[in-house]
């Protein structure tokens, strides 16, 4: 019988600290370019394409940005 492991992949909580000044400056992005992507932002802003991904699940889940379309043809909408 052969050596066998058991690997067991969970999903990590946020490591980045949640900053206001940071969601601010995605927000901006989005208004200036609703067909902004993720990797356009992380580009502009100079951080982790993984930061900013957290950041848009953030937002989106408090409602503030949405997505309307599809990856390629669609947008994102600035909630108030």
């Amino acid at each position: 019988m052969g050596d066998f492991f058991k690997a067991e992949l969970t999903s990590t909580p946020q490591k980045t600290p949640y900053k206001e000044s940071l969601r601010g400056k995605i927000i901006a992005l989005i208004a200036e370019d609703q067909h902004i992507s993720q990797k356009g932002v992380a580009d502009k802003l100079d951080i982790s394409f993984y930061t900013v991904k957290e950041y848009f699940g953030k937002l989106k889940e408090e409602g503030r940005i949405k997505r309307v379309g599809g990856r390629k043809n669609g947008l994102w909408i600035i909630c108030d």
